[in-house]
């Protein structure tokens, strides 16, 4: 790997890593990107409903392509980081990751139906999903055994948040009962 690469996966600053801070930093752009711009609320309403979004005005396909586009440029800084800690690069490095992916966010609270979530909250839930991972290396569990694991967390996070979702209904419906 060029020494860039190299360091950027391991050399550390403050004692942290500095992929910390490439992390920090494009969580920030995106976070004020999400909070400040017209684009953030889109990508809620999109998420949420799409056929009523469209209805709304809003260009569902950009949106979609837009969230795409961001998405596939932050699976290519994971990527460079991953390819600097490892000091090698191979196109099956990210094999399986997507469900650690899915599980970070589903337990940082996103709805799996979309129309809700927060970046920060997924933030907090892949710092979950690395400590999972890390006690469950640390355990010398089996990569198998690891993957049933994590596909565990995914179905009791999923299951909560329809739990979640069916209790806010029942609450709605309760209050507009005591308004009549």
């Amino acid at each position: 790997m060029p020494d860039s690469i190299d360091a950027l996966g391991r050399d550390a600053v403050w004692g942290l890593p500095g992929s910390v801070f490439v992390v920090a930093g494009v969580a920030a752009v995106l976070f004020v990107m999400a909070k400040t711009m017209v684009w953030g609320r889109w990508i809620y309403a999109v998420g949420g409903r799409p056929d009523a979004a469209l209805r709304m005005g809003i260009p569902v396909s950009w949106v979609l392509v837009s969230v795409y586009v961001i998405s596939g440029l932050c699976a290519g800084i994971g990527s460079v980081i991953l390819a600097g800690r490892t000091d090698a690069g191979s196109p099956l490095f990210g094999n399986l990751l997507e469900l650690d992916t899915i599980a970070a966010v589903i337990i940082g609270g996103a709805s799996f139906l979309g129309g809700r979530g927060h970046l920060g909250h997924a933030l907090i839930g892949a710092i979950m999903i690395g400590v999972i991972r890390n006690a469950l290396n640390l355990l010398n569990v089996n990569v198998f055994f690891q993957l049933i694991v994590i596909g565990v967390v995914i179905v009791i996070a999923v299951e909560s948040d329809v739990l979640r979702n069916y209790l806010e209904g029942r609450v709605r419906v309760m209050q507009a009962g005591r308004q009549s």
